[in-house]
Protein backbone atom coordinates (compact mmCIF):
# COMPACT_ATOMS: atom_id res chain seq x y z
CA UNK A 1 0.00 0.00 0.00
CA UNK A 2 2.76 2.47 0.90
CA UNK A 3 4.30 2.40 -2.60
CA UNK A 4 1.21 3.22 -4.66
CA UNK A 5 -0.13 6.67 -5.58
CA UNK A 6 -3.03 8.03 -3.56
CA UNK A 7 -6.27 9.44 -5.01
CA UNK A 8 -8.40 11.90 -3.02
CA UNK A 9 -12.03 12.27 -4.12
CA UNK A 10 -15.21 13.83 -2.79
CA UNK A 11 -18.15 15.95 -3.80
CA UNK A 12 -16.85 19.48 -4.53
CA UNK A 13 -16.86 21.66 -1.37
CA UNK A 14 -16.54 18.62 0.90
CA UNK A 15 -12.98 19.33 2.07
CA UNK A 16 -10.85 17.58 -0.56
CA UNK A 17 -8.36 20.47 -0.71
CA UNK A 18 -8.04 20.56 3.08
CA UNK A 19 -7.33 16.84 3.13
CA UNK A 20 -4.82 17.17 0.28
CA UNK A 21 -3.00 19.97 2.12
CA UNK A 22 -2.72 17.76 5.23
CA UNK A 23 -1.30 14.82 3.27
CA UNK A 24 1.02 17.07 1.27
CA UNK A 25 2.57 18.23 4.55
CA UNK A 26 3.94 14.72 5.05
CA UNK A 27 7.63 14.32 4.18
CA UNK A 28 6.90 11.51 1.71
CA UNK A 29 3.74 12.78 0.00
CA UNK A 30 3.25 15.43 -2.69
CA UNK A 31 0.02 16.56 -4.32
CA UNK A 32 -0.11 18.69 -7.45
CA UNK A 33 -2.96 20.68 -9.02
CA UNK A 34 -6.29 19.08 -9.85
CA UNK A 35 -6.31 17.24 -13.18
CA UNK A 36 -9.90 15.96 -13.70
CA UNK A 37 -7.92 13.44 -15.75
CA UNK A 38 -10.42 10.61 -15.87
CA UNK A 39 -13.27 12.93 -16.78
CA UNK A 40 -11.24 14.16 -19.75
CA UNK A 41 -10.25 10.62 -20.66
CA UNK A 42 -13.88 9.48 -20.63
CA UNK A 43 -14.84 12.41 -22.86
CA UNK A 44 -12.53 11.15 -25.64
CA UNK A 45 -13.26 7.46 -25.16
CA UNK A 46 -10.00 6.36 -23.49
CA UNK A 47 -7.74 6.46 -26.59
CA UNK A 48 -5.18 3.67 -26.53
CA UNK A 49 -1.80 4.75 -27.95
CA UNK A 50 -1.13 3.03 -31.26
CA UNK A 51 2.20 1.66 -32.36
CA UNK A 52 4.53 4.50 -33.32
CA UNK A 53 2.32 7.16 -31.70
CA UNK A 54 3.79 6.92 -28.21
CA UNK A 55 4.22 9.25 -26.47
CA UNK A 56 2.94 11.86 -28.91
CA UNK A 57 -0.72 10.84 -28.68
CA UNK A 58 -0.95 11.16 -24.90
CA UNK A 59 1.02 14.42 -24.93
CA UNK A 60 -1.50 15.83 -27.40
CA UNK A 61 -4.25 14.62 -25.10
CA UNK A 62 -2.61 16.41 -22.16
CA UNK A 63 -2.53 19.61 -24.22
CA UNK A 64 -6.18 19.34 -25.21
CA UNK A 65 -7.53 18.32 -21.76
CA UNK A 66 -8.40 21.62 -20.12
CA UNK A 67 -9.50 22.57 -16.62
CA UNK A 68 -10.48 26.17 -15.92
CA UNK A 69 -8.90 27.16 -19.22
CA UNK A 70 -5.53 25.52 -18.55
CA UNK A 71 -4.09 22.40 -20.14
CA UNK A 72 -2.48 19.73 -17.98
CA UNK A 73 0.91 20.89 -19.24
CA UNK A 74 0.14 24.45 -18.15
CA UNK A 75 -1.11 23.38 -14.72
CA UNK A 76 2.03 21.35 -14.08
CA UNK A 77 4.43 23.83 -15.74
CA UNK A 78 5.93 21.18 -18.01
CA UNK A 79 6.75 21.40 -21.71
CA UNK A 80 6.25 18.81 -24.44
CA UNK A 81 9.93 17.90 -24.57
CA UNK A 82 10.25 17.37 -20.83
CA UNK A 83 7.06 15.34 -20.72
CA UNK A 84 8.20 13.23 -23.69
CA UNK A 85 11.38 12.44 -21.78
CA UNK A 86 9.38 11.34 -18.75
CA UNK A 87 7.19 9.09 -20.88
CA UNK A 88 9.90 7.62 -23.09
CA UNK A 89 10.65 4.61 -20.89
CA UNK A 90 7.09 3.98 -19.69
CA UNK A 91 4.78 1.26 -21.01
CA UNK A 92 2.33 2.89 -23.45
CA UNK A 93 -0.92 3.51 -21.61
CA UNK A 94 -3.70 6.12 -21.60
CA UNK A 95 -2.84 6.94 -17.98
CA UNK A 96 0.88 7.28 -18.61
CA UNK A 97 0.73 11.07 -18.66
CA UNK A 98 -1.01 11.12 -15.28
CA UNK A 99 1.69 8.88 -13.81
CA UNK A 100 4.40 11.04 -15.33
CA UNK A 101 2.92 14.26 -13.93
CA UNK A 102 2.49 12.66 -10.50
CA UNK A 103 6.07 11.42 -10.42
CA UNK A 104 7.27 14.84 -11.59
CA UNK A 105 5.36 16.48 -8.72
CA UNK A 106 6.93 14.15 -6.18
CA UNK A 107 10.43 14.64 -7.57
CA UNK A 108 10.15 18.43 -7.62
CA UNK A 109 9.07 18.35 -3.97
CA UNK A 110 11.87 15.95 -3.02
CA UNK A 111 9.34 13.30 -2.01
CA UNK A 112 8.75 9.69 -2.95
CA UNK A 113 4.99 9.28 -3.37
CA UNK A 114 2.45 11.27 -5.35
CA UNK A 115 -1.11 12.18 -4.51
CA UNK A 116 -3.81 13.22 -6.99
CA UNK A 117 -6.82 15.24 -5.84
CA UNK A 118 -9.75 15.92 -8.16
CA UNK A 119 -13.26 16.06 -6.66
CA UNK A 120 -14.86 15.08 -9.98
CA UNK A 121 -13.00 11.78 -9.84
CA UNK A 122 -15.65 10.65 -7.36
CA UNK A 123 -17.68 9.94 -10.52
CA UNK A 124 -14.81 7.91 -11.98
CA UNK A 125 -13.59 5.76 -9.08
CA UNK A 126 -14.14 2.60 -11.10
CA UNK A 127 -11.92 3.92 -13.87
CA UNK A 128 -9.24 4.78 -11.30
CA UNK A 129 -9.44 1.23 -9.96
CA UNK A 130 -9.21 -0.21 -13.47
CA UNK A 131 -5.92 1.53 -14.16
CA UNK A 132 -4.52 1.57 -10.62
CA UNK A 133 -5.65 -1.75 -9.08
CA UNK A 134 -3.87 -1.30 -5.72
CA UNK A 135 -3.90 2.47 -5.30
CA UNK A 136 -5.70 3.71 -2.18
CA UNK A 137 -8.70 5.93 -2.92
CA UNK A 138 -9.60 8.28 -0.07
CA UNK A 139 -13.07 9.83 -0.05
CA UNK A 140 -14.03 12.73 2.20
CA UNK A 141 -17.71 12.94 3.17
CA UNK A 142 -19.37 16.08 4.53
CA UNK A 143 -22.93 16.84 5.61
CA UNK A 144 -24.69 17.40 2.24
CA UNK A 145 -26.52 20.46 3.58
CA UNK A 146 -23.21 22.18 4.34
CA UNK A 147 -21.92 21.09 0.94
CA UNK A 148 -25.01 22.48 -0.79
CA UNK A 149 -24.75 25.81 1.04
CA UNK A 150 -21.07 26.07 0.12
CA UNK A 151 -21.83 25.25 -3.52
CA UNK A 152 -24.26 28.18 -3.74
CA UNK A 153 -21.41 30.53 -2.74
CA UNK A 154 -18.95 29.66 -5.51
CA UNK A 155 -19.18 31.15 -9.02
CA UNK A 156 -19.61 27.79 -10.76
CA UNK A 157 -22.11 26.25 -8.31
CA UNK A 158 -25.92 25.86 -8.31
CA UNK A 159 -28.08 28.86 -7.50
CA UNK A 160 -30.10 27.42 -4.65
CA UNK A 161 -30.09 24.91 -1.80
CA UNK A 162 -32.11 22.28 -3.65
CA UNK A 163 -29.87 22.50 -6.70
CA UNK A 164 -26.83 22.04 -4.45
CA UNK A 165 -28.38 19.02 -2.75
CA UNK A 166 -29.23 17.42 -6.09
CA UNK A 167 -25.66 18.10 -7.25
CA UNK A 168 -24.38 16.34 -4.14
CA UNK A 169 -26.86 13.49 -4.55
CA UNK A 170 -25.74 12.74 -8.10
CA UNK A 171 -22.10 12.42 -7.02
CA UNK A 172 -22.93 10.29 -4.01
CA UNK A 173 -25.34 7.90 -5.71
CA UNK A 174 -23.00 7.17 -8.61
CA UNK A 175 -20.15 6.20 -6.29
CA UNK A 176 -21.73 4.78 -3.13
CA UNK A 177 -21.64 1.08 -4.14
CA UNK A 178 -17.93 1.32 -4.93
CA UNK A 179 -17.11 2.45 -1.41
CA UNK A 180 -19.26 -0.29 0.05
CA UNK A 181 -17.19 -3.04 -1.57
CA UNK A 182 -13.73 -1.89 -2.63
CA UNK A 183 -11.00 -3.10 -0.21
CA UNK A 184 -8.53 -0.33 -1.02
CA UNK A 185 -10.75 2.67 -0.35
CA UNK A 186 -11.15 4.70 2.82
CA UNK A 187 -13.69 7.32 3.88
CA UNK A 188 -12.95 10.34 6.06
CA UNK A 189 -15.79 12.27 7.64
CA UNK A 190 -15.22 16.04 7.40
CA UNK A 191 -16.88 16.71 10.74
CA UNK A 192 -14.56 14.19 12.44
CA UNK A 193 -11.53 15.65 10.68
CA UNK A 194 -12.14 19.16 12.01
CA UNK A 195 -13.25 17.99 15.48
CA UNK A 196 -10.53 15.40 16.20
CA UNK A 197 -7.89 15.95 13.55
CA UNK A 198 -5.12 14.02 15.25
CA UNK A 199 -7.10 10.80 15.58
CA UNK A 200 -8.48 10.95 12.03
CA UNK A 201 -5.07 11.64 10.49
CA UNK A 202 -3.44 8.87 12.53
CA UNK A 203 -5.99 6.32 11.31
CA UNK A 204 -5.73 7.55 7.73
CA UNK A 205 -1.95 7.31 7.76
CA UNK A 206 -2.20 3.78 9.08
CA UNK A 207 -4.42 2.86 6.15
CA UNK A 208 -2.00 4.49 3.69
CA UNK A 209 1.01 2.73 5.18
CA UNK A 210 2.60 5.96 6.39
CA UNK A 211 3.71 7.21 9.79
CA UNK A 212 1.82 10.32 10.95
CA UNK A 213 3.95 13.43 11.32
CA UNK A 214 3.36 16.57 13.46
CA UNK A 215 3.68 18.92 10.49
CA UNK A 216 0.56 17.47 8.91
CA UNK A 217 -1.58 19.45 11.37
CA UNK A 218 0.59 22.54 11.72
CA UNK A 219 -1.24 25.86 11.86
CA UNK A 220 0.59 26.90 8.69
CA UNK A 221 0.99 24.30 5.96
CA UNK A 222 2.43 24.97 2.50
CA UNK A 223 -0.20 24.49 -0.19
CA UNK A 224 2.17 24.61 -3.16
CA UNK A 225 0.20 24.12 -6.36
CA UNK A 226 -2.93 22.91 -4.60
CA UNK A 227 -4.62 26.30 -4.86
CA UNK A 228 -4.43 28.18 -8.15
CA UNK A 229 -4.69 31.96 -8.33
CA UNK A 230 -8.09 31.61 -10.01
CA UNK A 231 -9.46 29.42 -7.19
CA UNK A 232 -10.18 32.07 -4.58
CA UNK A 233 -13.06 30.03 -3.15
CA UNK A 234 -10.62 27.52 -1.66
CA UNK A 235 -9.59 30.03 0.97
CA UNK A 236 -6.82 29.45 3.49
CA UNK A 237 -6.74 25.64 3.40
CA UNK A 238 -3.13 25.71 4.56
CA UNK A 239 -4.02 27.45 7.82
CA UNK A 240 -5.34 26.24 11.15
CA UNK A 241 -8.28 23.88 10.83
CA UNK A 242 -11.51 25.84 11.34
CA UNK A 243 -14.14 23.94 13.33
CA UNK A 244 -16.74 26.65 12.70
CA UNK A 245 -17.10 25.47 9.10
CA UNK A 246 -18.98 22.40 10.33
CA UNK A 247 -22.74 22.43 10.96
CA UNK A 248 -23.64 25.71 9.27
CA UNK A 249 -26.84 24.12 7.96
CA UNK A 250 -28.34 24.39 11.46
CA UNK A 251 -28.79 28.13 10.84
CA UNK A 252 -31.17 27.41 7.96
CA UNK A 253 -34.77 28.51 8.34
CA UNK A 254 -37.25 25.73 9.09
CA UNK A 255 -38.67 25.60 5.51
CA UNK A 256 -35.16 25.12 4.08
CA UNK A 257 -34.34 22.40 6.59
CA UNK A 258 -37.53 20.65 5.51
CA UNK A 259 -36.55 21.00 1.83
CA UNK A 260 -33.20 19.40 2.61
CA UNK A 261 -34.97 16.48 4.26
CA UNK A 262 -37.26 16.12 1.25
CA UNK A 263 -34.35 15.99 -1.19
CA UNK A 264 -31.75 14.03 0.75
CA UNK A 265 -33.28 12.69 3.96
CA UNK A 266 -32.63 9.05 3.09
CA UNK A 267 -28.94 9.63 2.47
CA UNK A 268 -28.61 11.88 5.51
CA UNK A 269 -29.79 8.96 7.64
CA UNK A 270 -27.62 6.50 5.75
CA UNK A 271 -24.53 8.58 6.47
CA UNK A 272 -25.44 9.18 10.11
CA UNK A 273 -26.47 12.84 9.84
CA UNK A 274 -29.60 14.03 11.69
CA UNK A 275 -32.69 15.11 9.80
CA UNK A 276 -33.74 18.72 10.21
CA UNK A 277 -37.26 17.75 11.29
CA UNK A 278 -39.82 15.00 11.00
CA UNK A 279 -39.81 12.73 7.95
CA UNK A 280 -42.04 14.29 5.26
CA UNK A 281 -45.04 12.03 4.79
CA UNK A 282 -46.67 13.07 1.51
CA UNK A 283 -45.22 10.44 -0.81
CA UNK A 284 -42.17 10.47 -3.02
CA UNK A 285 -41.22 11.38 -6.57
CA UNK A 286 -39.02 9.17 -8.72
CA UNK A 287 -36.49 11.62 -10.18
CA UNK A 288 -34.38 10.35 -13.05
CA UNK A 289 -31.52 10.95 -13.21
CA UNK A 290 -30.34 12.35 -9.88
CA UNK A 291 -28.86 15.34 -11.64
CA UNK A 292 -28.29 18.99 -10.86
CA UNK A 293 -31.59 20.74 -11.48
CA UNK A 294 -32.77 24.30 -11.02
CA UNK A 295 -35.66 23.71 -8.64
CA UNK A 296 -36.88 27.28 -8.27
CA UNK A 297 -39.87 26.62 -10.51
CA UNK A 298 -41.59 24.09 -12.70
CA UNK A 299 -42.64 20.51 -12.12
CA UNK A 300 -40.01 19.57 -9.54
CA UNK A 301 -40.70 22.58 -7.38
CA UNK A 302 -44.42 21.87 -7.45
CA UNK A 303 -43.77 18.40 -6.01
CA UNK A 304 -41.49 19.77 -3.30
CA UNK A 305 -43.96 22.51 -2.39
CA UNK A 306 -46.60 19.79 -2.04
CA UNK A 307 -44.40 18.13 0.60
CA UNK A 308 -43.21 15.20 -1.48
CA UNK A 309 -39.85 13.52 -1.00
CA UNK A 310 -37.31 12.36 -3.58
CA UNK A 311 -36.88 9.06 -1.72
CA UNK A 312 -39.08 6.28 -0.30
CA UNK A 313 -39.65 6.40 3.45
CA UNK A 314 -40.10 2.64 3.70
CA UNK A 315 -39.07 -0.41 1.62
CA UNK A 316 -41.58 -1.07 -1.15
CA UNK A 317 -43.25 2.34 -1.00
CA UNK A 318 -44.53 3.17 -4.50
CA UNK A 319 -43.71 6.56 -6.03
CA UNK A 320 -46.49 9.12 -6.07
CA UNK A 321 -45.20 10.51 -9.37
CA UNK A 322 -42.24 10.42 -11.73
CA UNK A 323 -40.06 13.16 -13.21
CA UNK A 324 -37.35 12.69 -15.82
CA UNK A 325 -34.94 15.57 -16.45
CA UNK A 326 -32.54 16.36 -19.27
CA UNK A 327 -31.10 14.52 -22.25
CA UNK A 328 -31.37 10.70 -22.41
CA UNK A 329 -28.01 10.55 -24.16
CA UNK A 330 -26.14 11.85 -21.11
CA UNK A 331 -23.97 9.32 -19.30
CA UNK A 332 -26.05 10.05 -16.18
CA UNK A 333 -29.05 8.57 -17.95
CA UNK A 334 -27.78 5.58 -19.87
CA UNK A 335 -24.08 5.07 -19.23
CA UNK A 336 -21.26 4.86 -21.76
CA UNK A 337 -21.20 1.17 -22.77
CA UNK A 338 -23.73 -0.40 -25.13
CA UNK A 339 -24.90 -3.15 -22.77
CA UNK A 340 -25.27 -0.69 -19.93
CA UNK A 341 -27.21 1.71 -22.12
CA UNK A 342 -29.65 -0.98 -23.22
CA UNK A 343 -30.29 -2.06 -19.64
CA UNK A 344 -30.85 1.57 -18.67
CA UNK A 345 -33.39 2.10 -21.47
CA UNK A 346 -35.35 -0.97 -20.36
CA UNK A 347 -35.17 0.10 -16.72
CA UNK A 348 -36.45 3.63 -17.42
CA UNK A 349 -39.24 2.39 -19.66
CA UNK A 350 -40.23 -0.24 -17.09
CA UNK A 351 -40.56 2.35 -14.33
CA UNK A 352 -42.49 4.76 -16.56
CA UNK A 353 -44.93 2.04 -17.64
CA UNK A 354 -45.41 0.83 -14.06
CA UNK A 355 -46.23 4.35 -12.86
CA UNK A 356 -48.64 5.00 -15.72
CA UNK A 357 -50.46 1.71 -15.15
CA UNK A 358 -51.04 2.75 -11.54
CA UNK A 359 -52.47 6.05 -12.70
CA UNK A 360 -49.49 8.11 -11.48
CA UNK A 361 -48.28 11.22 -13.31
CA UNK A 362 -44.98 11.04 -15.18
CA UNK A 363 -43.36 14.03 -16.87
CA UNK A 364 -40.18 14.55 -18.89
CA UNK A 365 -38.57 17.99 -18.63
CA UNK A 366 -36.30 18.49 -21.62
CA UNK A 367 -35.35 22.10 -20.83
CA UNK A 368 -31.70 23.01 -21.22
CA UNK A 369 -30.62 19.82 -22.98
CA UNK A 370 -27.82 19.85 -25.51
CA UNK A 371 -28.83 16.94 -27.75
CA UNK A 372 -25.70 14.89 -27.01
CA UNK A 373 -24.44 12.40 -29.58
CA UNK A 374 -27.91 10.93 -30.14
CA UNK A 375 -27.12 7.21 -30.03
CA UNK A 376 -29.82 4.78 -31.11
CA UNK A 377 -30.76 3.91 -27.53
CA UNK A 378 -31.23 7.58 -26.60
CA UNK A 379 -33.18 8.22 -29.80
CA UNK A 380 -35.50 5.28 -29.03
CA UNK A 381 -36.06 6.45 -25.47
CA UNK A 382 -36.69 10.04 -26.57
CA UNK A 383 -39.29 8.89 -29.10
CA UNK A 384 -41.16 6.85 -26.50
CA UNK A 385 -41.03 9.62 -23.89
CA UNK A 386 -41.96 12.45 -26.25
CA UNK A 387 -45.67 12.51 -25.24
CA UNK A 388 -44.55 13.15 -21.64
CA UNK A 389 -42.44 16.19 -22.54
CA UNK A 390 -43.09 19.41 -20.59
CA UNK A 391 -41.40 22.69 -19.74
CA UNK A 392 -40.21 22.59 -16.18
CA UNK A 393 -37.07 22.00 -14.17
CA UNK A 394 -33.90 23.05 -15.95
CA UNK A 395 -30.84 20.83 -16.09
CA UNK A 396 -27.57 22.72 -15.73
Amino acid sequence: MSEHPIFIVGVPRSGTTLLASILSSHSRLACGPETAFFASLAAVGEPLPRSGEWPGSVISFAESARLEGESLLDRYSVGRTELAGLLANMTPSPVGVLEALGELTARRAGKSRWVEKSPVHLLYVREIRRWFPLAPIVRIVRDPRDVALSLTRVPWGPDDLVGGLLYWRRFHERSRSFFESDPFCYSVRYEDLVADSETVVRHLCSFLGEEPQPGMLAEVRPTGELVRESESWKGNVGGAIDRSRSGGWRELAAPDRRLADQVAGDLLSELGYPLGGEVPGDGWVWLHPATEVAATGGELRSHLDAGRRLWPAAPGESPAAGLLVGDPDRDDWLGRRSGERLRSVLSVLGKVVALRLRGKSVAWSRSGTTGGRRGWSAALLSAVLKPLSISGATER
